[in-house]
C-alpha cells in the first residue's frame, strides 16, 4: 500500500511517497522535467502517483502542472495539456492506475477564468476537457475521483454559484472514448471553486 504527500525541502516543498513507514520516504520532485520549484503528490492507485507542479520562478497561474509519477522522481510526466485550448493551468487528484483525473482553469478572456474538470491517460496530449460533458447549467467543474471501472466523481459550479454533486460515467462506444454525466444530485451554496 502506498501513500502520497509533501515535505519541505531547502526552503521548498517535494511530493513524497511511502509505503506504510517514515523510511520508506521516496522523494518524488521531477529530476528530469526543467524549471519545477515546488511539487506535490495528491493521489495514489495502481502503482501510479498524482499531483502538481510549480514552475520557478512562479509568474502567473499557468506555471501550475498537473504531474504524474510512476514510484521515482525520474519517472515525472508533465500532463500540462498541450492540446485543448485555452487551459492554462492544471492539477491531478487521483489515478486509478490508467486514468487520472483532477482539474485545470481555462482563460476566457483578459481576467477571465473557469475551472475544468480534466482526465488524462498518460500525457499531455491525451488530456479531456469532462466540462464539454457537463448539462449547459453547470459552468465550471473539478474531478476529485476515478474507481477501477473509471468512473469519476467531482463537482459541477452553476451560475448562481451552487455546487453540484457529479458522476461521469465511461460510455460503452469504444470509439468516443468520451465519459457521460449519470447525475448531479448535491446542491449546496458555494461562491468558487479554487484552483
Amino acid at each position: 500500500m502506498q501513500q502520497v504527500g509533501y515535505g519541505g525541502v531547502n526552503q521548498t516543498n517535494h511530493a513524497l511517497l511511502w509505503t506504510g513507514t517514515a523510511g520508506s520516504a521516496v522523494d518524488l520532485h521531477p529530476t528530469k522535467l526543467a524549471d519545477f520549484h515546488d511539487s506535490f503528490a495528491f493521489g495514489v492507485g495502481g502503482g501510479e502517483q498524482v499531483g502538481y507542479g510549480e514552475r520557478s520562478p512562479f509568474t502567473s497561474p499557468s506555471d501550475y502542472h498537473a504531474l504524474l509519477w510512476h514510484g521515482t522522481a525520474d519517472s515525472a510526466v508533465d500532463l500540462s495539456p498541450t492540446k485543448l485550448s485555452g487551459i492554462i493551468s492544471s492539477l491531478a487528484e487521483m489515478t486509478n492506475g490508467q486514468i487520472h483525473v483532477g482539474h485545470g482553469v481555462k482563460q476566457l478572456g483578459p481576467n477571465q477564468y473557469a475551472q475544468h474538470a480534466l482526465l488524462w491517460s498518460g500525457t499531455a496530449d491525451s488530456a479531456v476537457d469532462l466540462n464539454d460533458l457537463l448539462p449547459s447549467d453547470l459552468t465550471d467543474s473539478a474531478a476529485f475521483s476515478i474507481d477501477a471501472a473509471g468512473n469519476v466523481s467531482g463537482v459541477g459550479l452553476d451560475a448562481a454559484g451552487n455546487v453540484h454533486a457529479v458522476e461521469w460515467v465511461p460510455t460503452p462506444e469504444p470509439s468516443s472514448g468520451l465519459l457521460l454525466i449519470s447525475g448531479a444530485v448535491l446542491a449546496l451554496r458555494r461562491r468558487r471553486l479554487t484552483p
